[in-house]
């Protein structure tokens, strides 16, 4: 089974705001979700990372039970940053 990611809106979250530092700091919190969070993530419910990167990511699980835990943690990191992101269950 597997669960993938999508951050929603990147473009305009990160260009919301037209100054540099504020432009290089949203991109730096997209890629410390992808490269922190969803790691941390997949660690603390035993989902195997298959990959993370601009936004985007897909995960291994056992089981639907699993699938849906993940689901809920990725949906709330997601959510107390400020993003907005799509998920897929396959």
């Amino acid at each position: 089974m597997y669960v993938s990611y999508d951050i929603k809106g990147i473009q305009q979250f990160i260009f919301s705001i037209p100054k540099l530092k504020c432009i290089i700091g949203a991109s730096s919190q997209i890629a410390n979700f992808d490269e922190e969070v969803v790691k941390n993530c997949g660690e603390t419910i035993n989902a195997s990372l298959i990959f993370s990167g601009g936004g985007k990511g897909a995960f291994a699980v056992d089981s639907p039970e699993t699938a849906m835990s993940l689901i809920d943690t990725l949906i709330q990191a997601a959510h107390k940053l400020g993003l907005d992101i799509r998920i897929g269950q396959e």
